[in-house]
């Protein structure tokens, strides 16, 4: 259960960040490390064992992606 809402979280949470930098014109090495960085670190944290701290740092990202959205 818990890997399935991983999932669903870092895939949205990542598709929210590249709106963002899409939107607010990053740089193509912004966009890249928001693209293959992040997600790598999420993913060595969740099979690390570090699941709870996962979940709740793409919760918190995926709530400011969509705030930034609202506001943009």
């Amino acid at each position: 259960m818990l890997t399935i809402l991983f999932v669903i979280l870092l895939v949205s949470a990542t598709l929210s960040v590249v709106k963002i930098a899409i939107k607010l014109t990053w740089g193509l090495l912004k966009i890249l490390l928001a693209v293959t960085l992040f997600p790598v670190i999420f993913v060595v944290l969740f099979v690390s064992g570090l699941i709870y701290l996962v979940i709740g740092i793409l919760a918190i990202v995926l709530v400011l992606s969509l705030l930034g959205n609202l506001i943009l």
